[in-house]
């Protein structure tokens, strides 16, 4: 082509090499043909063309040697066969392979590769699946080719397209249960994972120092503590959002009772000190020292 007309070397794209994310191959190219008209010109085997045009269900009819039927009634039949392969051992079983199948959903990657998930999956659940930087780097989902929200439910045979950005970037809204953003346990644990790891660092100028060295951070919230200064045969407990394992001590100056608002200020070398909210001392911090206020409640 190039030796009959003027090629165009900026439209030279090379998808044999190089194919596309949902697995398409060709050469393009464009040209400038008579009456200086541009073209494009692409080319491909028979086999990539029928890839292009009806995606997994190709590599079925070149295996089997089946004429051309409708494109999607062959995607579902590859779809069938990759399960049933899947599924050989319970087949030989007893059990009813539909009925197996019951609590599971089938998708698809955009390379065709089928992807095991239970049902009430997500884009995001998909995600994590993959990987757990794809996750980490996920901006949104193409479900066949369109755009979908977050909790949208996947559906059998649906084809996935996870939407990245260049750096991990989760948000806490995916572990919120009401949101419907995350079904699988395992992938909401790499997101509480990556928080932890996140939230660490940024502790570590201040936990030294009040800490056994056994702190944790769990977000968004974490549980009892013994009051340094109660006895230990009937300890007092607080709710400490965001940090574990921390001594804390009553404050004398206002002696907060059982019930009354609260709030935690960080010392330095004796723990969390646990201050009436309404504690004047408390009004004399200056805005400096904002940072080393903790939300605080009555345990248990």
């Amino acid at each position: 082509m190039h030796t009959l007309w003027t090629p165009i070397a900026s439209e030279f794209d090379d998808y044999i090499a190089h194919p596309k994310p949902n697995g398409y191959q060709s050469l393009h190219t464009a040209v400038i043909g008579p009456e200086d008209k541009h073209f494009e010109v692409q080319i491909r085997t028979y086999q990539m063309h029928d890839l292009a045009e009806l995606g997994v269900a190709a590599h079925w009819k070149y295996k089997e040697g089946a004429t051309a039927v409708k494109a999607s009634h062959e995607r579902k039949i590859e779809w069938l066969r990759e399960i049933l392969a899947w599924h050989r051992d319970l087949t030989k079983s007893t059990l009813d392979v539909a009925d197996c199948l019951e609590d599971r959903v089938y998708v698809f990657t955009p390379m065709g590769q089928i992807i095991d998930l239970p049902v009430g999956s997500t884009p995001l659940d998909f995600a994590y699946h993959i990987h757990s930087d794809v996750g980490h780097r996920f901006r949104g989902a193409k479900v066949n080719g369109h755009i979908v929200n977050l909790s949208y439910l996947l559906q059998m045979g649906d084809q996935i397209e996870i939407l990245t950005g260049k750096k991990p970037q989760p948000s806490r809204d995916w572990l919120n249960v009401h949101l419907g953003y995350l079904k699988s346990p395992r992938a909401r644990a790499k997101v509480l994972l990556w928080f932890r790891e996140q939230d660490e660092p940024q502790m570590d100028p201040v936990l030294p120092k009040i800490l056994d060295g056994r702190a944790k951070i769990v977000p968004p919230k974490i549980t009892k503590t013994r009051d340094a200064s109660a006895p230990i045969s009937a300890p007092t407990t607080f709710d400490i959002e965001g940090v574990d394992h921390l001594l804390t001590r009553v404050a004398q100056c206002c002696k907060p009772s059982h019930q009354d608002p609260i709030i935690g200020y960080v010392t330095i070398g004796r723990g969390i000190s646990i201050h009436h909210q309404a504690c004047p001392n408390l009004a004399k911090k200056n805005s400096e020292q904002a940072n080393r206020f903790l939300q605080v409640r009555w345990g248990k």
